[in-house]
């Protein structure tokens, strides 16, 4: 491997050392003279020094001199093009099609055989060093002796374009394959030199494509004569970009091609604009439908809105009726088969009042993201509330009902307490409802302390119930899930609590959480950032 880097090396300075040599060779052939006129020196040095290649051919075509530039563009040296001609050395050159230009229609050639200059003209010519093309734009101009028609010599300047050659080339290829519609328009101004109207300087293939119209039938034509029913807009829009020099993005319809075109336009120079467009009509009847059914959507949900709200009053007021008669029932004398009968009707109305809750609960959350409303509270004094309010029910089953702190847990913070009550009722409710004997335990902790002096809080509902089964775990926040939700199940109810948890802890930009062992207990925990609040107890 050493001995090939070496090889290569010794071939690169090689090449360095021949195209040293060729300029070398050239600076003695031009210097030997060192008693010449200072103007004749003047036009050596800038022979030599010059950026463009500069070959001299006498009438027979054969070189007589070249400047280094000339040298290393083509990737030659001096003794080896020096009396020869194009011809002899069998010069390969190209044109921008690729087709192979022969000798005697090359620059130098035909200036020779014509007497007038020819250039520019770009073509391509074979550099031996770098084994491939380099492109040149090329002037040949023919020198003539006093009194004499025939150049007795011909001067080819050119120079190498090779890297704007390739972007160029690059640049065409992205302009017609761009899927967006792309114009060059020429501003074309009035009398008061206002733009009036945009000729046509260049267009691509998705132009094309979009339009229906041809690139031969539109180029070098004004606007409004090639499209005489286009809406004046256009032309106003068009002339604010010109006049200001800011880009403008704007959405027209035009009757001319049926197309919605959202439109891009902007100054490339003075006096030019281009314009980017692309087809968005399907993109337009899309939204319109999705306004179309928005609008019904939202109608569908008021309706359903009132509806609940008439539900909510025409299931409520006999509910509550048949839970005071029955609990007046309840206190009359009554033998052990009547009372049995009462508890069950009261469990009964009591499984109908919490259905209508889940339901006006989540129909509330449907109704989309309601903004925070943030306040300092105690999170330890939320949790006894908490507590208090469901300790009927779990006395009611003979369970434990408690609540704890974290030792780093600051005494007040700052976030949505009604928002966070939520999802803690919902969840405290679910525990004692699956909780047949044991406790059901609240916590809040402090996760970790961010660096702006947040604070990443964790709440816990804990409890000692049925457990959840592996295979549910995934789903168990979904609509209308349970656990069990087979028609002899146990525990009744529709499925909601869960989920509107999980939709209030989303508002609040927090997570919620399950770990579970079937038949051993769960632990749901709510996970959120709120800000640790400094409250003067004094004020």
């Amino acid at each position: 491997m050493e001995d090939l880097k070496l090889q290569e090396e010794f071939k690169k300075l090689k090449t360095e050392i021949k195209k040293l040599q060729s300029q070398l060779d050239v600076y003695e052939t031009f210097y030997e003279q060192p008693d010449e006129m200072d103007e004749k020196w003047r036009y050596r040095y800038l022979f030599m020094t010059m950026a463009q290649g500069v070959i001299y051919q006498d009438q027979s075509g054969a070189i007589i001199s070249a400047n280094p530039s000339a040298l290393n563009i083509l990737g030659i040296s001096l003794h080896h093009i020096l009396g020869k001609s194009p011809k002899e050395e069998g010069w390969v050159a190209i044109d921008e099609l690729g087709n192979t230009i022969p000798i005697e229609f090359q620059p130098a050639m035909q200036c020779l055989a014509t007497g007038r200059q020819v250039g520019p003209f770009t073509m391509g010519v074979l550099n031996h060093v770098k084994h491939d093309y380099v492109w040149i734009n090329v002037t040949s101009i023919p020198l003539f002796r006093k009194g004499e028609n025939v150049p007795y010599q011909v001067y080819t300047s050119f120079e190498d374009i090779t890297e704007h050659k390739k972007l160029t080339t690059q640049f065409q290829l992205l302009f017609n394959e761009m899927l967006d519609g792309f114009i060059v328009f020429e501003v074309i101004l009035d009398e008061q030199q206002k733009p009036e109207d945009f000729r046509f300087l260049a267009v691509n293939n998705a132009f094309e494509k979009i339009t229906g119209m041809k690139a031969e039938q539109v180029i070098g034509h004004p606007l409004t004569k090639l499209i005489p029913d286009l809406e004046p807009i256009w032309i106003q829009l068009y002339g604010k970009v010109l006049a200001n020099g800011k880009p403008l993005q704007f959405r027209q319809y035009t009757s001319v091609f049926q197309k919605t075109l959202e439109v891009k336009a902007f100054t490339a120079e003075p006096g030019k604009l281009a314009v980017m467009f692309s087809d968005v009509s399907h993109l337009v009847e899309v939204e319109n439908k999705l306004c179309e059914e928005k609008t019904r959507a939202e109608a569908a949900n008021r309706v359903k809105s009132q509806f609940l709200a008439n539900m909510n009053h025409e299931l409520r007021t006999p509910l509550n009726g048949l839970m005071g008669m029955h609990q007046l029932l309840k206190l009359t004398p009554l033998d052990e088969e009547q009372s049995g009968y009462v508890r069950d009707a009261l469990s009964c109305c009591q499984s109908l009042t919490h259905i209508v809750d889940e339901i006006l609960t989540y129909s509330k959350l449907e109704k989309g993201p309601d903004e925070l409303v943030e306040t300092h509270f105690q999170p330890c004094g939320l949790l006894s509330e908490i507590v208090r309010l469901h300790l009927p029910a779990a006395k009611s089953k003979g369970l434990i009902l408690r609540h704890s702190t974290d030792k780093d847990l600051p005494p007040y913070i700052f976030g949505d307490r009604y928002k966070i009550k939520q999802v803690l009722m919902l969840l405290t409710g679910n525990a004692i409802k699956f909780t047949p004997e044991g406790e059901v335990h609240l916590s809040v902790s402090v996760s970790r302390k961010l660096t702006d002096g947040s604070l990443e809080l964790k709440f816990s509902v804990q409890d000692t119930g049925i457990g959840i089964p592996s295979d549910k775990l995934d789903t168990i926040f979904d609509r209308f899930i349970q656990a069990d939700d087979s028609h002899t199940r146990k525990y009744g109810g529709l499925g909601l609590g869960l989920t509107a948890a999980r939709e209030v802890s989303r508002k609040l930009n927090g997570r919620l959480m399950v770990e579970s062992i079937e038949h051993k207990g769960s632990c749901f925990s709510f996970v959120c950032i709120l800000k640790d609040k400094d409250i003067d107890i004094a004020g």
